[in-house]
């Protein structure tokens, strides 16, 4: 890898990520994103489609920035376990409207 691009890439990681080991990028889609009928479900509900697990920080954050999905989110933990809790917790918050509202519907 050339160096010049390793220290960039060192320098825009935050400090919390490099020590982190464990990371999950978490795609998240509305039921009308995924073309199911309001009939089923309700289109504006959240669902979790899929989930990016890697120890490795760097390509996790290159997951992260390069989705197409506007709802990702990135997540690290010290542990396997901590990572599955955290990963539980963000679906909960996804069925949260007041978390929604604050913290993923003004970046969208």
């Amino acid at each position: 890898m050339n160096p010049a691009v390793q220290n960039l890439a060192n320098a825009l990681i935050p400090e919390e990520y490099k020590a982190a080991k464990f990371y999950s990028v978490m795609m998240f889609y509305q039921n009308g994103d995924l073309g199911i009928p309001e009939e089923v479900a309700d289109p504006n509900e959240w669902n979790n489609t899929r989930c990016v697990d890697t120890e490795d920080g760097q390509l996790a954050l290159d997951v992260y920035a390069n989705t197409r999905c506007p709802a990702s989110q990135l997540i690290e933990a010290s542990s396997r376990e901590e990572l599955e809790a955290k990963k539980k917790q963000m679906i909960t918050n996804f069925k949260n409207k007041e978390w929604l509202e604050k913290n993923l519907y003004p970046y969208l």
